[in-house]
């Protein structure tokens, strides 16, 4: 499944556009084991978006379901490592509760 992330992103703020991503991967995780996000015209990711989605996504279906079952297309190499630092960052914040 393949998910834009601009139209995600259009016309809502940055947690309600993380929830939304959220929904959209809840609401197919039982038809498709991987989600494709497309960065395409997407310039950042901030923290607040990663933590309504990813972070929601790493609690429910733990951290190596979340990094398999989701995939970046179209994405810059900055973003990419914004990403991998976000998840391992999380990771530690859970080993440590």
């Amino acid at each position: 499944m393949i998910i834009k992330l601009k139209d995600i992103l259009q016309n809502r703020s940055y947690p309600d556009a993380g929830a939304e991503l959220l929904n959209y991967i809840e609401s197919g995780v039982d038809s498709t084991e991987k989600f494709i996000i497309d960065m395409s015209e997407v310039s950042a990711i901030p923290t607040m978006f990663m933590n309504m989605s990813f972070a929601v996504i790493i609690d429910k279906y733990g951290i190596v379901r979340a990094k398999t079952m989701l995939s970046f297309a179209n994405i810059s190499k900055l973003q990419i490592e914004r990403i991998k630092k976000y998840f391992k960052d999380y990771e530690e914040l859970i080993a440590k509760q």
